[in-house]
């Protein structure tokens, strides 16, 4: 698979659009609108950098001078667009069945360690890959160039209709490993504070298997299980978050 950066040397920086996810969004609506077989999705490399990658097989070359002009006329930042060019080529009958993709996709990303998730979307009849990410104290677990062209090559080589594949962007498939973040948010406050309380007080809203949808998860509660020697969530992880916000830890 052949790589190519392309950057925004040409642009006006002062005029261009330059948030990740409102890029996403136009160049997804512009391939979808056009019906183009490309692929386009968002994620971090292992820089911790955010990119948009667009795949498409290289004999369609067309594909790419499109996408390029589109970029140009709507004064979109290209610094960090990646475009991948299949080798592979794709046959006339490609599979367009929602279920098969979700299901092959799911195959693939299981056998290849892929941090990714499917949805199948069955309004619009698409499936959607979510990347995952894992943070914790020191670091953020991102996708990696490699795996994000193991899987373009796969949705190649498996013959699926590239139309029918879609990034979903959705925060909520970060996973935080972060110690004191009780709710997960990726940040630490007093709302962790509250949160390990509330599970204390009432569990049976608030607790792992609560039924109020802000409930202590199991990431949840081992990230708040910092006091003590794993004795399991206590008033006193609550104090000990307190103490690390007031400094006196």
């Amino acid at each position: 698979m052949f790589v190519q950066i392309i950057t925004a040397n040409a642009y006006n920086e002062n005029e261009n659009i330059t948030a990740p996810k409102k890029i996403l969004e136009m160049l997804d609506n512009y391939i979808s609108d056009n019906k183009l077989a490309c692929t386009a999705c968002g994620g971090m490399y292992k820089d911790e950098t955010y990119y948009i990658m667009l795949s498409y097989n290289e004999n369609e070359q067309d594909i790419q001078n499109r996408i390029e002009e589109f970029i140009v006329q709507n004064n979109i930042d290209s610094k960090y667009i990646v475009f991948f060019k299949n080798k592979n080529d794709m046959a006339a009958d490609k599979i367009t069945d929602p279920q098969i993709i979700h299901d092959t996709l799911d195959e693939i990303i299981a056998q290849n360690n892929i941090p990714a998730k499917t949805v199948l979307d069955d309004k619009f009849n698409l499936v959607g890959i979510t990347w995952v990410y894992e943070v914790d104290d020191s670091n953020i677990t991102c996708i990696t160039n490699e795996k994000i062209e193991l899987l373009y090559s796969c949705i190649f080589e498996k013959n699926i209709s590239p139309t029918l594949v879609r990034v979903v962007s959705d925060d909520s498939k970060t996973i935080s490993k972060k110690s004191c973040d009780a709710n997960c948010d990726l940040e630490v406050n007093m709302a962790d504070a509250v949160l390990i309380m509330q599970s204390l007080a009432n569990p049976d809203k608030y607790g792992t298997n609560g039924t109020d949808e802000r409930h202590l998860t199991a990431q949840g509660e081992k990230n708040a299980d910092i006091a003590g020697d794993n004795d399991g969530v206590t008033n006193l992880d609550a104090l000990a978050v307190q103490k690390k916000l007031l400094k006196l830890e």
